[in-house]
């Protein structure tokens, strides 16, 4: 009997270390990919600026188009860890906790990120700067990539709501529950954008942020999906952004409550769940995982210091499709180790990484 039970208690810590190590896999590869979205993204948002013929600028806008389900799979995350029934969640751990590590991110990276962005367009440098950049910040003008802290601030706020309303709810109504969001906020919009209509009906969670968190938990309990299957979706996901981008020649239906990068996002969430490997890379897999959020937050500052300062891109290049994914590997490696640094400086690394 105590042999068995040892077995089994072995075969469940197994089970939880893959739970965790599949999240951790998934953060990494989402991560990756929102660093090269932002290495095409910042080039066709400043079209201008650099120049962009149509062909480059249907190209950056394909390739940044494909990765947007990278932040909604970060949402996913948060809903899967968070929204266990084993999770003890309160509004004083969520404030004290969640909310203070974010809102110290925000005004500590947001600050000098605006001031930068300030002196960069200004050609100049003053006192006043460091106030401006804090009602930047406020106001949600610091660097773009920083809307996501905004809404993982709120996302926090109701999340003892959430985690109430879930442990409540068995499969069958939370699958209703996310059924109706997704009609909601993701098929209307896009009826109203393409049929150019407005349709008054409306449910009370008019976003898509709590769609992707639910969503998360949902499919860490209920759903489990072959591998092929889930990566035949992924994959079929992406084409039909590309050719939903190259048919539109704008990303207008290929926003984060789009219904295209919404499926995107749960196949590949299903593509991790469940994957494992060896005890031997388990440590160095989560050590890894450890710096994703400081990749987030630094990794446009190498961006915009390598594009608009130093004045080299992929436009620079002839051959820029070839060169483009040389970027985003060369930024992938600068803001990891950027964030290894940091995760050396105590304060950081225990109250905001």
């Amino acid at each position: 009997a105590s042999k068995q039970a040892s077995k089994q208690a072995s075969k469940q810590a197994s089970k939880q270390a893959s739970k965790l190590t599949d999240i951790s896999l998934l953060r990494i590869v989402a991560t990756i990919a929102v660093v090269f979205l932002h290495t095409n993204s910042t080039l066709t948002d400043n079209k201008e600026l650099f120049q962009l013929t149509d062909n480059q600028y249907l190209f950056f806008l394909c390739a940044y188009r494909m990765l947007y389900w990278a932040v909604p799979v970060f949402l996913m995350i948060t809903g899967a860890l968070l929204l266990r029934k084993d999770k003890a969640i309160t509004w004083d751990v969520c404030i004290r906790k969640y909310c203070k590590r974010i809102l110290l991110a925000l005004f500590i990276f947001g600050v000098p990120f605006s001031v930068m962005m300030i002196s960069m367009e200004t050609k100049q440098v003053s006192p006043l700067m460091i106030l401006q950049a804090v009602m930047n910040v406020i106001e949600g003008k610091s660097f773009g990539h920083l809307w996501y802290l905004y809404v993982l601030i709120g996302v926090y706020l109701v999340l003892p709501f959430l985690k109430n309303a879930t442990d409540n709810m068995n499969e069958k109504t939370m699958r209703t529950f996310l059924l109706i969001l997704f009609l909601f906020n993701f098929c209307i919009p896009l009826i109203e954008s393409v049929a150019r209509i407005e349709i008054s009906f409306m449910v009370p969670f008019t976003t898509f942020s709590v769609f992707y968190v639910v969503c998360g938990h949902f499919l860490e309990e209920y759903i489990e999906v072959g591998r092929k299957i889930a990566t035949a979706g992924f994959v079929s996901m992406l084409i039909f952004a590309v050719m939903v981008a190259l048919l539109s020649g704008s990303g207008d239906y290929l926003g984060y409550d789009s219904p295209i990068i919404g499926l995107t996002g749960i196949f590949a969430f299903l593509l991790f769940k469940g994957m494992d490997i060896d005890d031997v890379h388990r440590g160095g897999v989560w050590n890894v995982d450890r710096l994703c959020f400081g990749v987030y937050l630094i990794h446009p500052v190498f961006i915009h210091f390598t594009y608009k300062l130093l004045k080299v891109s992929p436009v620079s290049f002839n051959l820029y499709w070839l060169v483009m994914p040389v970027f985003g590997v060369i930024f992938v490696i600068i803001a990891f180790f950027g964030s290894w640094i940091m995760s050396k400086i105590k304060p950081l690394r225990e109250y905001v990484l």
